[in-house]
């Protein structure tokens, strides 16, 4: 037989109570809070699911924002379009009216200032903004993208999309860039022949100077002036005796520096000298691991810039036009071009289309132009068997909405039922045009609404497995409380009797 000394009956007992004791606690813990894991050691399997869904639920919850954040800036960009639409319809009567046998020179003048009022609300429709980011500049959201001159509409935002995350691995353009509603950006792209001073839309670059590090620790100083071309910069960046290489970036709007360092000790890095601004003027500044794409450069029009150029480097794909310049009125043709043919190209066909009018650049520097020599005329460019080529090159039709309703003022103003007549035809293309716009926009909320949709199932979905994971079983786990507080009173009431006191305890 074996005996059992008081020591280890009383230290049996103890752990027993120490066992039910930590059960007790997990267990009351389990119903306090209402999870079933406390701690990674409880689950190591469940944990790493519950971290996973944890993941994933916060990321939906972020595209949720996102997509909530911005319903707005949808929305309101097209109720601004809303509001164009109904201007043009409005002055689409406002011509026919003024081209009937009761209308005068007198009254085409008054019709005239209200047309003057539609341009005015059609440029505020155009800058339109929620809180303080511009709906229609592109992705330059926070400068007012058009102005109107006498000279006509300038555009000042650019092509650029405002890309929004709304799922995984999904992304959508949110806006419409201004040079697809209202006006045209031909956005050419940036080559080593692109002159300094045709870069940032015409504003040139700031001279000065800026200092180049390598990621070995080498230094340069690069000068540059306001002259001079693309290919300038780069000859001197690559003529620095630094381990960087510059060339044109891979979209072709800007610079793009290589580093090609064997031994790497740092960023490479772009730094202003003296505070200027010049780097920032070239698209180039801040830190890389090695390769720098500078920023657009939006180079503006010129004479010498190439078709093949054109349209972020797509080219152009040019038929031909009519114009209408009072009682003269003819089609130029463009079949002579090609890729290679330059804007100066363009212009000379219709300067000498001898139609009295004169083709240049238009003042932003994004699209073309044509104006009468004539004042008292006004000329105005159609399309050609539902050709484009007007459209494309912004001389009138489809997108050019502010370039259209400033031709029908000066048209009214100068009494040049000529111009009316043909504008009735512009007229419609550009309320037609508008209502594509208004399609994509509508296209964009679905999208928006579709996802939303899509993730709050998603997030039901998920939420409910991770309770499943992590949550407890009430039922259970009281029913688990219940046994263990009666098997700790049990254990307490045994082990007080089992473990009695004698007078050793007493000594002492």
């Amino acid at each position: 037989m074996m005996r059992v000394t008081n020591q280890a009956s009383q230290q049996s007992a103890l752990n027993n109570i120490f066992r039910i004791s930590e059960d007790l606690f997990n267990t009351q813990n389990s119903v306090s809070s209402g999870k079933r894991i406390q701690k990674s050691s409880d689950d190591p399997s469940g944990t790493r699911q519950t971290l996973s869904f944890r993941t994933s639920i916060s990321q939906n919850n972020q595209f949720l924002r996102n997509i909530n954040n911005n319903k707005g800036f949808v929305s309101n960009a097209d109720t601004a379009l809303e509001k164009v639409s109904l201007s043009l319809i409005r002055t689409k009567e406002l011509v026919v009216s003024q081209l009937g046998g009761t209308s005068t020179a007198t009254t085409r003048l008054f019709t005239a200032e209200e047309v003057s009022g539609i341009v005015s609300q059609a440029v505020l429709s155009a800058n339109s903004q929620i809180g303080n980011r511009f709906l229609f500049g592109g992705d330059r959201v926070d400068v007012s993208p058009f102005s109107v001159s006498a000279s006509g509409a300038v555009y000042q935002g650019n092509t650029g999309g405002i890309n929004l995350t709304i799922g995984d691995s999904a992304s959508l353009q949110l806006n419409l860039p201004g040079s697809d509603v209202f006006s045209v950006d031909l956005d050419p792209t940036v080559t080593e022949n692109t002159s300094l001073s045709d870069l940032n839309s015409g504003q040139g670059i700031t001279a000065g100077s800026f200092v180049l590090n390598d990621r070995q620790g080498n230094s340069g100083t690069i000068a540059v002036s306001t002259s001079g071309s693309v290919g300038d910069v780069i000859t001197a960046i690559n003529s620095a005796g630094l381990n960087i290489t510059a060339s044109i970036n891979d979209s072709n709007t800007g610079i793009k520096l290589t580093d090609t360092s064997s031994i790497i000790n740092q960023s490479l890095s772009v730094t202003e000298v003296s505070n200027g601004t010049t780097a920032q003027s070239l698209g180039l500044i801040g830190e890389r691991n090695g390769v720098m794409q500078g920023f657009d450069l939006n180079p503006q029009l010129n004479r010498s810039t190439t078709l093949s150029q054109l349209n972020g480097g797509q080219g152009l794909d040019l038929t031909s036009i009519d114009i209408v310049n009072g009682s003269a009125s003819g089609t130029v043709s463009f079949s002579s071009l090609n890729s290679s043919s330059t804007i100066g190209d363009a212009l000379d066909l219709i300067n000498s289309a001898g139609l009295n009018v004169t083709a240049g650049i238009g003042s932003d520097g994004k699209g073309l132009k044509i104006v009468s020599n004539s004042s008292s005329t006004v000329a105005i460019v159609k399309e050609v068997s539902g050709g484009n080529s007007a459209e494309l090159l912004g001389l009138g039709g489809g997108r050019n909405i502010l370039t259209t309703l400033l031709q029908t003022q000066q048209a009214l103003e100068r009494d040049d039922t000529f111009a009316l007549i043909a504008l009735t035809d512009t007229l419609d293309t550009a309320i037609n045009s508008l209502s594509g716009s208004r399609a994509s926009l509508g296209t964009i909320t679905r999208r928006l609404e579709d996802n939303e949709f899509s993730l709050e199932k998603e997030l039901v979905d998920k939420t409910e497995r991770l309770s499943d994971i992590e949550d407890v079983d009430f039922a259970k786990a009281a029913s688990d409380l219940a046994a263990l507080e009666l098997a700790f009173q049990s254990t307490l009431n045994a082990t007080s009797r089992i473990i009695q006191p004698t007078i050793l305890n007493f000594l002492g």
